[in-house]
């Protein structure tokens, strides 16, 4: 138990000296939060893909974050999607976006030029790419499984995904009960 200070010893305590503060201390301080990284995601496709970047942005209870995904207003071929997301990149309060993403699936194009020009398009912009290959369904099957095997086409991912969804379609939203 600590001795209660005689009155002869109190002079003998150290006090930190009063001495007047600076300016810079009278001054409020700087914010000490980090502010919040905004995130514009561009998907080709008009439902599927921002149902389920939507979903997960409730499920991971990011609704009040900086990301906005934007999908039928953007057309469905990879240079218009990445046209579309240069437009964007300066959002509406004009800051602009930190990162800026675009989603593609490579299975409906058959000219490879098209695709070549919007991903050289994107790297001139410091767009990045989310690209799916033969289509977005694979994302989905990869919640579900480790996929170590390449897929014809679209169908088939969607043949393997029904296992896990029944009755699933393209452009459904079932993410709210699975993801």
């Amino acid at each position: 138990m600590a001795k209660p200070i005689k009155h002869s010893d109190r002079d003998k305590i150290p006090f930190r000296k009063n001495r007047s503060r600076s300016r810079n201390e009278l001054g409020r301080k700087s914010p000490t939060r980090i502010p919040r990284r905004s995130i514009l995601i561009v998907c080709e496709g008009e439902k599927t893909e921002p149902n389920y970047f939507e979903g997960l942005k409730k499920k991971h209870r990011l609704h009040t974050s900086g990301i906005k995904v934007v999908g039928e207003e953007c057309g469905s071929d990879p240079t218009s999607v990445v046209r579309y997301a240069c437009e964007r990149k300066k959002d509406e309060s004009g800051t602009g976006f930190d990162e800026v993403w675009c989603v593609i699936d490579v299975e409906a194009y058959d000219n490879p030029r098209d695709l070549t020009g919007a991903l050289q398009t994107a790297s001139d912009n410091n767009i990045k790419i989310a690209l799916s290959n033969p289509c977005f369904e694979v994302w989905l099957l990869y919640h579900f499984e480790r996929v170590g095997r390449p897929f014809d086409d679209c169908q088939d991912v969607i043949h393997k995904l029904e296992i896990y969804i029944n009755n699933y379609a393209k452009g459904g939203d079932y993410f709210k009960d699975h993801f």
